[in-house]
Formats: C-alpha cells, structure tokens, sequence
C-alpha cells in the first residue's frame, strides 16, 4: 500500500482548538490554502480549480433555470414540518427572488444543490427510522453544499440562510408531531459501527464527543430557524459555544488505531479495522454537518472562507487514509477484500461523495448464477454450487466447487481494476457457510481445486457476454 501522506502542520493546528491564538492561526491556515491554490487540486468543492471548471460548463450554467419543481417538493415538505422549516423557507425563497440577481458561473452549483436536497429530504428527515439512509442522504447533501464554494472558497452567499437551515432539520420528521432526537440517532449510528467491539475507553470517549455534537446541534439549530445572518455578537458567541472542530482528537485516535490494524494486516482483525472505518466515516459526517451549518451562519465572509478551506484540508488528509480502499491490487492490504459496500455503506458513501475517491466499475455486483462454460456454450446443468459429498475432495475441510447442487448463491461484490470478491449467500443470515468466500486451495505444485472458505480470494473477472 502507498504510504499515507499526513499534513501534519495543519491538522495540529486544527486539534489545538481553545488554545490561545487558535482561531487566528486558522484563518492563516485558511487564506494561506487558498493563495497556493489547495481548494481543489483533488476535486473538493469548487476552490482551486474553478477558472477551468467554469470555463466547461459555463454553457449549461447560463442557461440553468430555477429548480421550480425541487423548490414545490421542498415548500410542501417545510410546511408540513412548521416553525422548525422557518430558516430553510426563508432561505429557498430567497434564492428563488434573486435568481435573476446571482451571476450565471453560480447557477449550476445551486441548482444542484436544490434538486439534491428536494431528492433527499426524506431520508435526511426520518434519521430515526432509518439511520444509515439519513447518513447517506447528508453525505450527498454535504457534498453539494460545499461545492457552493466559488474561486475564493466562500459559500455563494445567497445560498447562505438555505444551508444552515435546511442542515437543521437533520431528523426532524415528516410532520409537527414527531420531535428529533438527535442524540439517540447518532447514538443509534455509532452503536452499529462498533458492534461486537466494545472498548469501554473508545466507549466513553465517544459518549463525550457526541454529547458535545448534541449540544452543539442544538445551538447552531436554534441560530439556524431565523434564516437571517448572526450579528458579531451571536457569530462570537457561536465560536464560544460551538467547538468547530469538535471530535477531532477522537478522530485521531482512530486514525492511529486504524494506521495499526493496516499495518498488522491479519485476517482475524480484517472486520475490527473495517468496523473502525465505518465509525470514523460516520462520526466524520456528523461533525461535517455541524461544522458547515457554523460556517454557513457566520456573517463574515473572511472568516467563512478560510474555515472552509481547513476543513477542506482535512478531507484531503482524510481521502489519503480511506482511499486504499478503492484501489484493489492482488497485494493489496488484507482489508480491501473484505470490504463490501453493502455492509460499510456509510465508509463507501463518504469515499465517493466527499472525498471524491474515484469510483470503480460496480456492473457486475449483485447475486449471480456462475455457470462454466463448456467448449463454448452454457447450459444450465453447469451452473456452480459447492458439495461436501466426498472426504477426499475436502482439503482442510473446505466444501469444492462444482456444477449442479443449490446455484445462484455467490455473491459478487467488485473492488476495482477488475478485481473481485465471490462471496456465499446460502444459508444467510445464520447458516455455517453464510459470509464465506469462494476460494482455491492447492493440490500437488501446479493445480488447485476451487473452495469455499471464510478467507476471500481476489478473482480476476474480464472480458464480454459476461452477463447471459
């Protein structure tokens, strides 16, 4: 695995937050990023690289329209909700009577933004019933709301009271009658990444770190339902009560733990240090959304700016962490071939919808039928199952692989540079061979008989007519 770059200047800085002089070196750090130009040499919201960009989709951008059905679907959706919608109302409407006013290089990206968040409203709001799919859907949000930065990394200012407010209904239901709970949801969240690996002192650690998020939603949510821009006095006061950069030393401490497993790269802690990502991508979002709905609030565009710009800073130290993942080699660490959309969704979403790790070819994923191919033609009497039938086909006790049995149980799960994991459904969620993979094992110097065992084999799929 390449070795994970580190730019550990500034994220010092980030973590030294309520130290004297903190917010000061912030901003330098902030304005000293957008004078080199690191807004978006990786792709991160539309700092850097925005002549270019621009330059490409002027045309579409000059031309976009209000989203005048997002905008209906999401007027229903506020007035369903009431009062709290306030700040989000105020802010569509805002932009709907300035569009005429907002330079045509913005248009794109609002629009964007507008379509996202009517899409995935929803699911933002019912975070209590559906956790990951709330997380999910911010992500994407998230995603667009940043890339409402422009060449000086502000956030298009008319865009402003819409952002903050719409990011203050993380959760909030579909009605007046449901009340958020936001500390039971991410409570809900972090419970699910850790699971089976308890550690009382990560536990209590992270129980603090979220009271915090709790308390600090809260506050940037009641500063949010205006839908106006805070005084100096309440921005001050934003700062005091609001730990912009709360979570971070939680963060690193699984940044190390993680750099740890990956680096003891054994297969009986494969699940451990996925299991870890899927935290660290989960707490991560959380303190986005925090973090941007702040940003957003603040009335001074210096100050909004250079925030953003640190946070970016962070992405790009996070993307040179995560991005392994995405990046499948037969050498690659244990952990890519373990990794499974379907179980860390969360870990795959914020990959590609925040750092902006390139995505991979995902067509063959799913659950298949295999069928071999005899002297150039399939039937199904050569579909694949696996048999336990005779001993001595069984090296280490490993069901083989051959055609008839019970088919289509392998599922598929692609990690790129067409590479592939083929994984067993038959019996799930609780049968002894759900979970494991199909395999090879040894016979003699130079063959090898197909299995299904717990540990995963990469398998090289290429070629046309796959699909039949």
């Amino acid at each position: 695995m390449d070795e994970i770059e580190r730019d550990d200047t500034s994220f010092d800085i980030l973590e030294e937050e309520g130290q004297p002089g903190w917010y000061e070196k912030i901003l330098a750090l902030g304005e000293k990023m957008q004078k080199e130009g690191k807004g978006d040499e990786q792709g991160f919201g539309r700092c850097g690289n925005f002549s270019k960009r621009t330059e490409i989709n002027s045309g579409w951008e000059k031309r976009a329209k209000f989203p005048s059905l997002a905008q209906t679907k999401l007027s229903d959706a506020f007035n369903k909700i009431g009062p709290e919608a306030d700040g989000a109302k105020t802010g569509l409407a805002k932009i709907s009577e300035k569009w005429n006013e907002i330079p045509a290089d913005n248009r794109g990206a609002i629009v964007k933004a507008v379509q996202t968040s009517a899409t995935l409203f929803e699911k933002f709001a019912k975070a209590d019933e559906d956790p990951v799919g709330a997380v999910r859907a911010t992500i994407d949000i998230v995603a667009q709301f940043t890339a409402l930065a422009g060449p000086k990394g502000q956030i298009i200012s008319i865009a402003l009271s819409f952002v903050s407010g719409f990011l203050a209904l993380f959760g909030v239901g579909k009605s007046k009658k449901q009340q958020p709970d936001f500390s039971k949801i991410v409570r809900k969240e972090i419970d699910a990444a850790l699971n089976k690996y308890y550690d009382k002192v990560l536990s209590d650690e992270i129980a603090g770190t979220l009271h915090n998020f709790v308390i600090s939603k809260a506050y940037v949510d009641s500063l949010s339902k205006s839908g106006g821009k805070l005084t100096e006095h309440q921005a001050t006061s934003l700062k005091v009560n609001v730990p912009l950069w709360n979570g971070l030393t939680l963060l690193g401490k699984l940044e190390h733990r993680i750099k740890a497993l990956l680096k003891e790269n054994k297969r009986e802690t494969v699940e451990k240090l996925l299991k870890y990502i899927e935290l660290y991508a989960r707490l991560a979002i959380l303190k986005d959304m925090i973090l941007l709905q702040s940003i957003a609030l603040l009335p001074d565009q210096r100050n909004r700016a250079a925030l953003l710009s640190a946070q970016l800073a962070l992405r790009r130290k996070q993307k040179s962490l995560l991005q392994f993942l995405f990046n499948a080699k037969v050498d690659s660490k244990l952990a890519v071939r373990y990794f499974d959309p379907d179980t860390y969704p969360v870990t795959d979403k914020y990959l590609i919808a925040l750092l902006k790790v390139p995505d991979f070819d995902r067509s063959l994923s799913g659950k298949w039928c295999m069928t071999q191919k005899i002297r150039g033609w399939s039937s199904r009497d050569y579909r694949l199952g696996f048999f336990m039938r005779y001993r001595q086909l069984m090296k280490s006790g490993h069901p083989y692989v051959m055609s008839g049995g019970i088919t289509c149980i392998w599922k598929v799960v692609p990690h790129g540079n067409n590479l592939y994991t083929i994984a067993v459904t038959s019996g799930c969620p609780k049968g002894p061979r759900c979970g494991h993979y199909m395999s090879h094992d040894l016979i003699g110097s130079n063959k090898m008989r197909v299995t299904v065992e717990p540990d995963a084999d990469f398998w090289e799929i290429t070629g046309d007519k796959l699909k039949q």
